[in-house]
């Protein structure tokens, strides 16, 4: 059973209708000059998505989030529970960690370039799939300017050159939309059902990206448009067994996995999830998404809007099942999310593809007609356009030397060839000629965006102060040394600090690690220094420095602090420590013998070995210095121990209290 009917045929970007489903040939200049739009598609796309991608900015707090999970999953072997500085992360599931964790093994490590690699490629992904689709809907001139229009979008540009799982997430979603919408006619009832267990594929890896947000919004629109088309056979579909068993896992498996080792796991989830969507987590405005479908849309909304009179008329009044398709798809997400009582600007981005489609078929359209010499570009209307481009030039330039006032070389070459590129992209366009026009305009849009991320974006990152502080310290440490983390939640500095830091928050376990260590190093921010220890017990060793207007860098001061333990009255050497027994369950013995202590003669338990390197039936005489004791020191709870000059016997160890440090 088909999902969409054949006829009406779709509007091609000329705006006439074809009455077959094959695309169009596509016009002669554009068969003849493929391999230039081939060229500068390849260009454009190499220098939005991978200029300078690892450089351009330090990692921002949600690219941590993924960034230092994936490495430490690399560092443990663990894949199923993501930790975030040794403690669990899991307020998303394992996608985002899985993928840049793989990034990282396929380049030797996670850094900001393999973190950011997934999103960028994932953006590529999707403005091809948007160039295919809107090629075999509108045809191949329409599809390159879909392409390029869904390539060069704010959203695509902001959100494909970050550590994010959001990109991978709506290419998934959109391709499993592409095939419901592609479904030919007469499909066999094997390659439909073929067909749905690659849709539940997509879906599954959605989920496994963000939780039911991206199933429900493929599937929503789905089912309405086959309501509003009054079409119910074809929700027959969605029962696909496979498909549904393959969901079924990626919903199931994973999450039992975790809970068997972390058992507050649910509450999270819930939180996540229901909570979410009840306004737990934060309540916006009904109308919050209109403005923010408006900017992340830029620069090619006016040319949607353009489309939209034809597009609409073609759905609702003449019948076009696929252009009505278009229309449920945005309308039904865009109601979605802003239902929901929790909103971020990003919630909204599966639905803006459809202004990409919209969007190419307009500019399609009007490079055919230019083509064809219906349309020409007078002066007036040059005129008009060279002066808005001078004066966004100069009012953008203005804006970033008032903020960052060092860049004003970078911010005048960026708009000196953004100016100069279009006006001669301007005499091209008036004197018709293509080739100098499409070369003019890759210049105008790649060379600024490459002085913009290659100087000014670095030189105004504001947290690349605190990653240079970071990565001093973790230098400053031995590489088995862990680097505490104090009350700091998941700050991206976690990652900067290397593989050994550790997140510690709360005051107890400080204490419980520095019973256990004897000194440790803490990072933390200032009004948490005196939690740390009493004043006799911290040393500072580093401050964060000072901008040069007196003020502190992002997210404010930030200090590095040495605890050691206070002085005891054991007559233990200084540099005596105490080593950890292993975790113990219940009924298991421990023996923990400091170094320094005593000179040891007699064998010990075998089945309780100090932690020196001992193996069973091993002498331990040797191992540490003589030193007497005269009475019996407790040195784990429950566990006496007396010594005495040159012997050590295991006096009194009560086996119906057994040890079980936390």
């Amino acid at each position: 059973m088909t999902t969409l009917a054949p006829e009406p045929g779709p509007i091609d970007s000329a705006g006439t209708r074809r009455t077959s489903l094959a695309p169009a040939a596509g016009p002669a200049w554009l068969r003849r000059d493929c391999w230039l739009a081939a060229l500068l598609f390849a260009v454009l796309a190499a220098t939005v998505l991978f200029f300078n991608l690892g450089n351009y900015r330090t990692l921002g707090s949600h690219e941590a989030f993924a960034a230092v999970p994936a490495r430490e999953m690399l560092a443990t072997g663990d894949w199923i529970v993501p930790r975030f500085g040794g403690l669990p992360r899991l307020e998303k599931p394992p996608l985002p960690y899985w993928v840049v964790a793989a990034s990282g093994a396929l380049f030797g490590e996670v850094n900001e370039w393999t973190a950011r690699l997934p999103a960028a490629l994932a953006a590529l992904g999707l403005a091809l799939l948007i160039g295919r689709w809107a090629a075999r809907w509108y045809g191949p001139a329409a599809g390159y300017a879909a392409a390029l229009v869904q390539l060069t979008s704010l959203y695509a540009i902001t959100f494909g050159r970050k550590a994010e799982v959001d990109m991978l997430l709506w290419l998934c979603m959109t391709a499993a939309l592409f095939l419901v919408a592609h479904q030919p006619a007469d499909e066999s009832r094997r390659r439909a059902f073929v067909r749905w267990i690659g849709i539940y594929g997509l879906l599954s890896l959605a989920w496994l990206a963000k939780f039911h947000y991206g199933p429900v919004l493929v599937i929503a629109p789905v089912v309405v448009f086959h309501l509003v088309q009054r079409r119910y056979r074809p929700l027959r579909q969605l029962a696909n067994p496979i498909g549904l068993l393959v969901f079924a896992a990626a919903v199931v498996v994973w999450p039992l996995l975790v809970h068997a080792d972390v058992p507050w796991a649910w509450e999270v989830w819930r939180e996540e999830t229901l909570g979410r969507a009840l306004g737990e987590l934060g309540h916006k405005p009904l109308w919050f998404y209109v403005p923010q479908v408006a900017w992340m849309s830029l620069p090619w909304l006016p040319l949607a809007v353009v489309a939209v009179p034809a597009s609409w008329r073609a759905a609702w009044r003449q019948g076009d099942v696929r252009e009505r398709f278009v229309w449920v798809w945005f309308v039904t997400q865009f109601l979605v999310v802003s239902l929901s009582a929790d909103k971020h600007k990003h919630y909204v981005i599966p639905a803006l593809p459809v202004l990409s489609l919209l969007a190419g078929r307009a500019l399609g359209a009007a490079v055919e007609r230019w083509r064809r010499g219906e349309w020409r570009l007078n002066r007036g209307t040059a005129a008009w356009m060279g002066a808005g481009a001078l004066v966004l030039a100069i009012s953008g330039g203005a804006a970033v030397i008032g903020r960052w006032p060092t860049q004003v070389v970078p911010v005048a070459l960026a708009g000196s060839v953004y100016v100069a590129a279009g006006w001669i992209a301007l005499r091209a366009i008036a004197n018709r000629r293509p080739r100098t026009a499409a070369l003019a305009l890759t210049v105008q849009f790649a060379v600024p965006f490459m002085v913009v991320n290659g100087w000014i974006i670095p030189a105004g990152d504001e947290r690349r102060p605190v990653v240079e502080f970071a990565k001093r310290h973790a230098r400053s440490a031995r590489s088995d040394e862990p680097l505490y983390v104090y009350r700091m939640g998941q700050d991206p500095a976690v990652f900067y600090l290397g593989p050994q830091a550790r997140r510690i928050e709360s005051s107890e376990e400080l204490q419980r690690e520095l019973a256990r260590r004897g000194r440790l190093r803490v990072l933390t921010f200032e009004p948490f220094v005196p939690e740390l220890a009493a004043p006799d017990q911290r040393r500072l060793l580093a401050a964060l420095p000072l901008k040069s207007d007196g003020d502190y860098p992002k997210d404010g001061p930030r200090f590095i602090v040495e605890l050691t333990l206070p002085p005891t009255t054991r007559r233990f050497p200084a540099e005596s420590r105490r080593l950890p027994g292993p975790r113990l369950d219940a009924g298991q013995r421990v023996f923990d013998v400091p170094a320094g202590v005593a000179g040891l003669e007699n064998d010990l338990p075998e089945d309780v070995r100090p932690r020196h390197g001992l193996q069973p039936h091993q002498p331990v005489a040797g191992r540490v210095q003589h030193h007497q004791v005269s009475r019996p020191v407790e040195l784990l709870p429950r566990l006496l121990i007396d010594f005495d000059v040159g012997n050590l016997r295991q006096r009194h160890l009560r086996a119906e209290h057994p040890l079980n440090p936390q």
